[in-house]
């Protein structure tokens, strides 16, 4: 991570969950460790793999293999039980996905995946975190992840005890408040 001319240059993903909806947010920079040369290409990192689910990757530099896959099989399972995948059931496989993935790809172990999903159910946004270690957490509220994630998460902090929603912040950060 560098900071120039006050900015942070590294890769940040955030998301907020809230009551009735999810938000998702990415860089589109792309860095190459260890020198953080800035590559000349914009770089997705956010995927659709459902209506209403998307991921966020970090450290992986072929997101969308991994979200085509899941993509698929979420498909696949809609058209054999004329049902979508539970959100439950999207963050148990895209788990098994990005581990194994992980386990193939040891180079990229410092790779992390933010999913979001809007639970039709609870109506309400949630957000599962993927790290190393393979673990799986939900998120309330916030969460972040890339080399740039810190200074995002503190801002949420010092937005929550300002009685700030993650919300508000989130639009905040995208110019939108």
């Amino acid at each position: 991570m560098t900071l120039e001319n006050g900015l942070i240059h590294a890769t940040t993903i955030a998301a907020v969950a809230y009551d009735g909806g999810a938000l998702i947010a990415a860089d589109m920079q792309a860095t190459m460790a260890p020198t953080m040369d800035r590559l000349h290409e914009p770089i997705l990192k956010l995927e659709e793999v459902a209506p209403f689910s998307v991921v966020g990757i970090a450290g992986i530099p072929d997101v969308l293999s991994v979200a085509r896959l899941a993509r698929m099989q979420f498909s696949a399972w809609e058209r054999q039980y004329e049902k979508p995948l539970s959100p439950d059931g999207q963050k148990n496989f895209l788990k098994l996905v990005f581990d194994n993935w992980l386990r193939a790809n040891p180079l990229f172990a410092m790779s992390s995946m933010l999913f979001v999903v809007f639970d039709e159910e609870r109506k309400c946004g949630r957000i599962v975190s993927y790290n190393l270690g393979f673990v799986c957490e939900y998120s309330t509220g916030y969460a972040a992840t890339g080399s740039g994630a810190h200074p995002i998460v503190e801002t949420f902090e010092q937005n929550q005890y300002a009685r700030t929603s993650p919300y508000e912040v989130a639009l905040s950060f995208l110019g939108k408040a």
